[in-house]
């Protein structure tokens, strides 16, 4: 048995005490004639264990899956969702007979709400567009107005003024001489075994050099859709004599209605495209002639 330092000294120190107490034994007995408490003796050194063996691995825990089911006629007709939470012991999520329900509740659907009240009428807006004066805008351009109900506004938008013409840069110094070229011809070659998908023939001066042509590429996937174009300008046809019949047997004069402003051919002066300005015209069409006024908005009227 192995004995430690501490211990050994609590053994000699008990065997002293056995001395004096057999030594006072035989001059006055020695057990209860000695009185007081030696002193405490030092804390036995600590040792830890060797560490336990791992334990076996535990049985694999059960998921908690989540069922909820539709209940079109549950909650006083207005329906809802019925809830179930469940043990599941195959970790899938999916609910199998005989999987352990832990609870179930039903979430029901609000009722309808009653109908709100009608909203305001709103105003009908009316936008006009017409030519501006050489007083409002000396380049040309529009006048936009905005009707709403009883109140108009209006805004001028003037075509820009045709700038400055800018000062002329000095001229650069002339280049030197290129040195002279071989003159080159080219020359088609059809299909051969030599050029399978034909090709071209180079010749410079003595050097000929034959560029074949590649074989046909597989068809490419479809590009993807272009964004949408700016809205385009209405053009509508306009009939300058209204109610008389038309070609074969006659041959009416037609303008075309460019955002609010007529445009039409002028005969006189060998016949040129003009903008036809709200006032009264005539029309020399062939077995169509007439007398009538243009109006706001290429409205035409007869006279």
């Amino acid at each position: 048995m192995k004995i430690d330092k501490e211990t050994k000294k609590a053994v000699i120190f008990v065997g002293i005490v056995g001395l004096i107490c057999i030594s006072a034994s035989v001059l006055s007995g020695c057990g209860t004639s000695i009185k007081g408490q030696g002193p405490t003796g030092p804390a036995g050194a600590s040792v830890i264990g060797p560490q336990g063996s791992v334990g076996a691995t535990g049985a694999q825990g059960m998921g908690a899956g989540i069922l909820s089911v539709n209940e079109v006629n549950a909650c006083s007709g207005n329906g809802g969702v019925e809830i179930t939470t469940f043990l599941d012991p195959t970790n899938t999520g999916v609910y199998h007979s005989g999987d352990a329900i832990t609870s179930t509740s039903l979430v029901c659907n609000g009722s309808q709400g009653s109908t709100g009240s009608n909203g305001q009428n709103g105003t009908s807006s009316t936008t006009t567009l017409t030519a501006a004066t050489t007083n409002q805008c000396a380049a040309g351009g529009y006048i936009l107005t905005v009707t709403n109900g009883s109140t108009s506004a209006s805004n001028t938008v003037c075509n820009g003024l045709v700038g400055n013409t800018g000062s002329s840069g000095t001229n650069g110094t002339n280049g030197t001489n290129g040195t002279n070229g071989t003159s080159c011809s080219v020359t088609a070659v059809q299909a051969s075994t030599v050029a399978p998908n034909g090709g071209s023939l180079l010749t410079c001066g003595s050097t000929q050099s034959l560029v074949l042509n590649g074989s046909v590429g597989p068809t490419g996937s479809v590009g993807a859709t272009g964004p949408a174009g700016s809205p385009g300008t209405l053009v509508t046809p306009v009939q300058f004599c209204p109610g008389v019949s038309s070609y074969p047997s006659e041959f009416n004069e037609i303008a075309f209605c460019i955002g609010g402003n007529l445009w039409g051919v002028y005969s006189a002066n060998g016949g040129f495209m003009t903008e036809v300005l709200p006032g009264t015209w005539g029309s020399d069409g062939i077995n169509a002639s007439c007398n009538f006024t243009v109006g706001p908005n290429c409205t035409i009227s007869n006279n």
